[in-house]
């Protein structure tokens, strides 16, 4: 009976702990970073691949989305669950970050999920070229103000 339940506590354990290293594996991949391309009839999207590609040297990063009009940008971050405790202190210091390395645009960073679902919404329409200029500022104008008025 003894040698059973030992046996069957060593079998438990084990299998957690293959299931904790496989998570463990996933948090240290970095986040796939998708370039968005435009046609000649949208505005160029550099400065959206530049702020990810930033901001995906943050090891707590796991998902960033970015999509820029000629002077706004706007910028999603979705970081690791156990990071989530400094959410405002880390999307303070972003935001410091990408404003001195974008001079001149108004930068605007979010760490909300729902605002990180709408940024990859747009950033397919741009993909897929089924979106205008005016229909890019106008949802990107949508969402900031959606961000600010959750906060």
């Amino acid at each position: 009976m003894i040698l059973r339940i030992a046996i069957m506590c060593l079998f438990i354990l084990s299998a957690c702990n293959q299931e904790t290293g496989q998570n463990t594996q996933d948090l240290n991949n970095n986040p796939s970073i998708e370039q968005i391309n435009t046609n000649s009839n949208i505005t160029s999207q550099q400065p959206s691949n530049k702020a990810k590609k930033l901001l995906s040297q943050y090891e707590e990063v796991t998902e960033v989305h970015a999509v820029n009009t000629k002077h706004t940008l706007l910028v999603t971050v979705n970081i690791e669950h156990h990071e989530r405790f400094t959410l405002a202190k880390k999307r303070k210091q972003y935001q410091k970050m990408l404003e001195q390395e974008f001079k001149g645009e108004h930068v605007e960073v979010s760490t909300d999920k729902k605002i990180l679902i709408e940024t990859r919404k747009i950033e397919k329409k741009i993909k897929e070229n089924t979106i205008t200029n005016h229909k890019i500022n106008q949802e990107i104008d949508r969402i900031i103000h959606l961000a600010r008025e959750q906060t």
